[in-house]
């Protein structure tokens, strides 16, 4: 058991350092809206969008208020392209990402990302907040998103 929570610290400490320029180690008690951009920069990159072409752009994070984030618990942020082609922007996707663990979410499709780098980001970051994807569950039903 010692020996698990040791390997534990120690992945979760090499996160810490970097991982997509993303520095979990200034986390404090939650993401703040520019974490959570590099976060989905993250999932784009693995999900190949090129998010330095000409007319890519990511739109957020939305907000109600000054500095009061649209869906409890989470940054949304949109991702276009303008395509100078043929004059019209595209949605590539509206996405959410937790301040609390990092949890990223594209809320049109309700589908949550899974893979290795982003894994250990976000174990960095609850490692950092405390926090569960199961102290988010009803935030995430704010989204309309609530799988497990």
């Amino acid at each position: 058991m010692m020996k698990r929570a040791i390997l534990f610290f120690a992945l979760a400490g090499s996160a810490l350092v970097h991982a997509e320029n993303f520095n979990a180690a200034q986390v404090h008690s939650e993401l703040t809206a520019d974490q959570a951009r590099q976060v989905l920069i993250v999932v784009l990159k693995h999900e190949k969008i090129d998010i330095k072409k000409d007319g890519m752009d990511i739109d957020g994070p939305f907000k109600v208020d000054s500095g009061i984030p649209s869906q409890r618990g989470f940054w949304e942020f949109g991702v276009t392209f303008d395509s100078p082609k043929y004059g019209a922007t595209q949605v590539l996707g509206r996405y959410a990402v937790s301040r609390l663990t990092g949890d990223v979410w594209e809320t049109n499709l309700c589908r949550r990302y899974r893979f290795p780098k982003l894994g250990k980001i976000q174990a960095a970051i609850r490692l950092k907040t405390g926090k569960s994807i199961a102290d988010e569950k009803d935030a995430r039903r704010g989204l309309g998103c609530t799988e497990e």
